[in-house]
């Protein structure tokens, strides 16, 4: 289940248990002969903490197959697991933004001065011109200016393949952002959107709810007896039954749905204009549909027994759709509703759909 959404923070340990993780992280780091950098730090205290799965899995599979660790491969890992990979690769597009920005800027820079050459050798010709002395003369000034009007064509093709290759990097640059934005909004694993991108969903359901005053529900579903499979079976079946559940809830869902994963083993859908009811019915048709099906390993084709799932349903109540200036504080009740409808599922025997009651 989530913790609490209206007081969690990023690092919420104790003075004490902070302590404790310091007495581990700085004997690993010497033992490594890392560097005693604050994003190692992050690192190892986040390992310690063992709430960040997937750095953790990552780790333990680096020191279960012998890879060095190293400060390198930690910058990686932060960039991974802690910071939002795409807040690296934006940190490169806008880098290569910058980079085509000063070539823009030399192409026109030397365009400038092509054309200001060009129009000096049209003043002079001109000038020229008015007061030929001799056909010799003429001839000299015809001669330089189709010379002239030839580099000038020059220059400008040159200009205009530069400008065409700096138009195919825009074309690159906006493909990338668009990616990035994509992928910011997605989980690595499943390919569901991730916590931001549900909390974009949600923003813009509770936006369309208010003009058209439909019901907003929400189902709160969580893996049932998750680490018992990580523990008997490994992390790469963990993985496989996390994907599984994803791609069961996918072909669930439909129209404005959508399906996120918004911890380890725990999921949410969030169902625009379905009223508690019909919400009720879908969270029943996904919980038979994972119940009935079996998971297999791929080499042997062994199942590796039943999963089932908990689920938690809420619905929005029609007063929290007037507090139109606090979607947070809208969102976190719903989600908080929705986590104890679970929690009762849980505690009433697993493998069962609950619903808050308003």
């Amino acid at each position: 289940m989530v913790r609490d959404q209206g007081n969690s923070q990023l690092y919420a340990e104790s003075a004490t248990q902070a302590a404790d993780l310091l007495r581990l992280i700085i004997p690993q780091i010497s033992k490594l002969n890392l560097t005693a950098s604050p994003t190692n730090y992050t690192i190892w205290y986040e390992y310690y903490l063992a709430t960040n799965v997937q750095l953790k899995q990552a780790i333990d599979k680096c020191i279960e197959n012998g890879t060095v660790i190293t400060n390198d491969l930690l910058e990686s890992f932060f960039c991974t697991y802690i910071t939002d990979q795409s807040a690296c690769d934006l940190a490169q597009v806008q880098e290569n933004i910058v980079h085509l920005i000063n070539g823009l800027s030399d192409i026109a820079k030397t365009a400038d001065s092509t054309a200001s050459n060009y129009q000096q050798s049209l003043q002079e010709s001109s000038h020229q011109l008015e007061n030929p002395a001799a056909n010799q003369d003429l001839l000299h000034v015809v001669s330089k200016l189709i010379s002239d009007t030839q580099g000038m064509q020059s220059s400008m093709q040159t200009m205009r393949s530069h400008m065409n290759e700096s138009q195919n990097e825009i074309n690159d640059l906006r493909n990338k952002l668009d990616q990035i934005t994509a992928e910011s909004l997605s989980d690595a694993l499943t390919g569901l959107t991730n916590r931001k991108g549900f909390f974009a969903a949600f923003e813009k359901a509770l936006t369309l709810s208010e003009v058209s005053s439909y019901s907003i529900s929400l189902l709160m579903i969580d893996i049932d007896f998750f680490k018992k499979v990580n523990d008997t079976h490994g992390h790469l079946i963990g993985d496989k039954v996390i994907k599984f559940i994803a791609d069961t809830l996918t072909m669930q869902i439909k129209g404005q749905d959508t399906a996120s994963r918004f911890g380890g083993e725990e999921y949410v859908i969030l169902l625009p204009n379905t009223p508690l009811q019909g919400a009720k019915v879908l969270a029943e048709t996904i919980r038979q549909k994972i119940e009935k099906s079996r998971i297999r390993r791929s080499n042997t084709q062994e199942s590796i027994g039943q999963i089932t799932v908990s689920i938690g349903v809420a619905c929005l109540h029609p007063n929290e759709k007037k507090d139109k200036n606090k979607t947070k504080k809208v969102l976190e009740s719903l989600i908080n509703r929705a986590d104890s409808a679970l929690y009762l599922s849980k505690e009433n025997g697993r493998n069962r759909v609950t619903i808050d009651q308003p």
